[in-house]
């Protein structure tokens, strides 16, 4: 058994067969509708030399050794408040993790964002005049929140859970200014500069946590 997850998604807008790991331990083949198993698998046998590569690399980059007595949220890592929620964590690190665990987790991570955005959006929606319709939450690791602009709800990704609050209130400032500015030009960063001195602060603290958050949102947060 190889030590990674290997899926096959297969589409017919799909014209090539292509592979890439979608995260440190899961290896996804593309594949166009009509090809068959077996080709997926010799595919895989013939790029055989370059999957090992990459598996070793991406776990020598990833290889974080976790503390058991502490977890990670908004920033920082926290001494538990309860053995339950301990416990979670522990499980969702361990390779035995149930999907029923991940969702306990995910719940608890979501429950304090939304505490924290049910006070912040408020706050800085009245000091900018923009108010949106709804808040709505996802597990996305590439977008930490967007702004819909025909009905003004605005979505955060429960990663936000992971970061520190002033990063989190860079984040609402500039999904706020979206509901005026559905654009990156001049105007947009004019309407940012009011509120967030240093909205380029968060683009260096991403960077430089970018293992961590990676490794921590593949655990804690994907099923």
């Amino acid at each position: 058994m190889p030590p990674y997850t290997l899926k096959i998604i297969q589409k017919r807008n799909y014209k090539n067969l292509k592979m890439h790991f979608c995260n440190s331990s899961t290896l996804l083949i593309s594949a166009p509708k009509h090809i068959t198993k077996k080709e997926c698998l010799k595919f895989l046998e013939e790029n055989r030399q370059w999957i090992d590569t990459q598996y070793h690399s991406l776990q020598e980059k990833y290889n974080i050794n976790l503390p058991r007595n502490q977890f990670f949220i908004f920033g920082e890592w926290k001494n538990f408040s309860d053995s339950h929620t301990q416990s979670l964590w522990e499980q969702s690190l361990s390779q035995d993790s149930t999907k029923h665990t991940k969702n306990q987790l995910i719940a608890y991570y979501k429950n304090m964002l939304d505490s924290y955005l049910q006070i912040r959006i408020p706050h800085f929606a009245n000091i900018m005049n923009l108010f949106p319709n709804k808040i709505l939450y996802g597990k996305s690791y590439k977008q930490l929140a967007c702004c819909y602009k025909h009905t003004k709800n605005l979505r955060f990704s429960i990663r936000l859970a992971l970061m520190p609050h002033w990063v989190i209130d860079s984040i609402i400032i500039h999904e706020l200014a979206h509901l005026r500015f559905p654009h990156h030009q001049k105007e947009f960063w004019n309407l940012i500069s009011l509120y967030d001195k240093e909205p380029k602060k968060l683009h260096k603290w991403l960077k430089e946590n970018h293992t961590l958050l990676y490794f921590l949102h593949h655990n804690l947060f994907k099923s």
